[in-house]
């Protein structure tokens, strides 16, 4: 999935108004994606951030009764974000 954010030095301190903002906002989008197409998405928490752009590191939790595979999921984020 592609981030059109550049990186700011203030999302290196995940309790920092800047980092917290980003994550809330980058879980609700990859929420809202893959709930559009995949079953029982439950939290997409973000863990890191770093340079390179933004490079987000996060985990998405699903029910078990989920239809979300791994692949499943991958497919959804590359499609959703507009990348091949």
């Amino acid at each position: 999935m592609t981030v059109n954010e550049t990186y700011r030095s203030e999302y290196d301190n995940s309790s920092s108004t800047e980092f917290t903002a980003f994550a809330s906002n980058f879980s609700k989008n990859v929420e809202k994606v893959l709930s559009e197409e995949l079953s029982g998405i439950k939290l997409v928490t973000v863990t890191r951030l770093s340079n390179g752009s933004v490079v987000v590191d996060f985990d998405i939790v699903v029910q078990q009764s989920s239809n979300a595979s791994v692949d499943a999921i991958k497919q959804t984020l590359k499609a959703g974000s507009g990348n091949d």
